[in-house]
């Protein structure tokens, strides 16, 4: 079984969930057996695979498979639906100028706040996030090398590892990686996704691990393997592809 660990697998997703998903479908075309695993509780989660032409046995979410519910009906869970550990709740009322998200309250003063509900407007009002506030999501990383079974674990670069990328050996690290690097020989292979990276990361760090280049966007097969346009037919000056629009993109 492989298995690849991400923190969610929402509808509208970044290019680290469609690379996931793309390699899963090339599994599954080959015979070869897989699961996502999703560690952050999303209340829409089986309805957005659909959205990934995914189905249940092909995901597993940390907190459905501990509860025992990989595989129940779909139920709707609206604000007023919503328990608070025992305490009671006078008041649940959507913001003037955010329908979309409601206050909890205590007492119907409004004196006692309990949290905040965000709901999806365009789904039946389904919830979709309640704030409790000392709650923070974190990545899996921890957990992985705190594994007890054997379980071939890489650690995957799937953009910018530095937090300048004009000194890239000794500026610090991007923070969503720091901890990946101060365990990084717990892990047996560093994934990056070009050569070029894969070489700074071994020049620095020189890792234990086994290093790896491994690109990280997926073409279609039915455009890789469509017609090509001539260049003298093509149209000039147009669009090809957007991507986000950021410093390290």
């Amino acid at each position: 079984m492989n298995f690849f660990v991400n923190e969610g697998l929402a509808a509208q997703g970044s290019g680290i969930e469609h690379a996931q998903v793309q390699r899963g479908k090339l599994f599954r075309k080959h015979g070869q057996s897989f699961k996502i695993v999703t560690r952050v509780y999303n209340a829409n989660g089986h309805r957005d695979l659909l959205a990934w032409q995914l189905n249940d046995a092909e995901v597993i979410n940390m907190y459905d498979y501990y509860a025992g519910t990989e595989y129940v009906p779909d139920r709707i869970v609206t604000a007023e639906d919503v328990k608070w550990g025992g305490r009671p709740v006078a008041l649940v009322e959507p913001m003037a100028d955010k329908p979309e998200t409601f206050m909890a309250f205590e007492d119907s003063e409004r004196t006692r706040f309990l949290g905040r509900i965000h709901v999806d407007l365009e789904h039946e009002n389904r919830v979709t996030m309640v704030e409790v506030f000392v709650d923070r999501t974190m990545a899996a990383d921890e957990g992985l090398l705190h594994m007890d079974r054997p379980a071939y674990i890489g650690f995957h670069l799937h953009n910018l590892h530095a937090s300048d990328t004009r000194d890239v050996m000794t500026t610090d690290e991007n923070n969503n990686y720091e901890f990946d690097f101060m365990h990084m020989n717990d892990y047996q292979a560093i994934i990056s996704a070009m050569p070029r990276q894969t070489a700074d990361v071994v020049a620095r760090y020189a890792p234990k691990a086994t290093p790896f280049t491994i690109p990280v966007g997926v073409v279609p097969a039915e455009i890789r393997e469509a017609n090509r346009v001539p260049m003298a037919d093509r149209e000039p000056n147009s669009v090809l592809m957007i991507v986000r629009r950021a410093p390290d993109k």
